[in-house]
């Protein structure tokens, strides 16, 4: 990859970084503030319980997180991929982690939203004009997850966490 190349790549993944730093920060110190439009609840019912980082270098992704905001890492072997846990557990919020890709040359941010019934949000996913990008299937920790891209084309996932 030439130089030029790898310097757009480095400067798309700062900006992923930024952005994903912006979605937690406010997740975590102004979730009393998120209102849902139509109950005018907080997002209690499907709350955001993780967020990934594909990377083209997940080990320096994890390092520059872990030395710009202190989070600790905790490296997974068998399943190859950096986890940033969450001590206490807000509201199930769970996290994130970091991965290297292998098939995707872009890195890119997903964020997980957790559900109790993947099979009936799949399908309202479907009917409001979201598109399944990967069907329902389990995963190492015996959760089920759902990824998909909202009507505009932003990447999501829903995640049934195993009872």
């Amino acid at each position: 990859m030439n130089k030029r190349r790898l310097k757009y790549f480095r400067i798309f993944e700062i900006i992923v970084f930024v952005l994903m730093v912006i979605i937690i920060f406010n997740f975590i110190f102004l979730k009393n503030n998120i209102k849902d439009l139509n109950k005018g609840d907080i997002m209690e019912k499907n709350p955001v319980c993780w967020w990934e980082i594909g990377s083209i270098n997940a080990k320096k992704s994890a390092t520059f997180l872990k030395e710009v905001f202190g989070w600790k890492i905790t490296i997974n072997k068998q399943l190859d991929y950096i986890d940033f846990k969450v001590k206490n557990n807000n509201n199930g919020f769970d996290g994130g982690g970091v991965f290297e890709m292998k098939k995707r040359k872009e890195p890119f941010l997903t964020i997980y939203i957790k559900v109790k019934n993947i099979k009936k949000t799949v399908e309202k996913i479907k009917k409001n004009d979201g598109e399944i990008v990967s069907p329902v299937h389990e995963i190492a920790n015996g959760s089920k997850v759902c990824l998909f891209k909202e009507p505009m084309g932003v990447l999501l996932a829903v995640v049934e966490k195993k009872k």
